[in-house]
């Protein structure tokens, strides 16, 4: 999945930016990122499979 943002030739890269953070937040790309970026030490993910079950 790719996320673009097309810039102008007389519009400002921050206005890009703030675009294409809005893309990511309305794709919901960076709860998933922080989701997979959190680690889990071995109690954490026993528990979370006792649960699971």
């Amino acid at each position: 999945m790719a996320t673009k943002v097309i810039v102008k030739e007389n519009s400002n890269i921050e206005n890009a930016l703030k675009d294409f953070r809005r893309k990511l937040q309305r794709d919901q790309i960076f709860k998933e990122v922080k989701k997979r970026k959190r680690h889990m030490t071995r109690k954490e993910r026993l528990e979370q499979k006792k649960r699971v079950r």
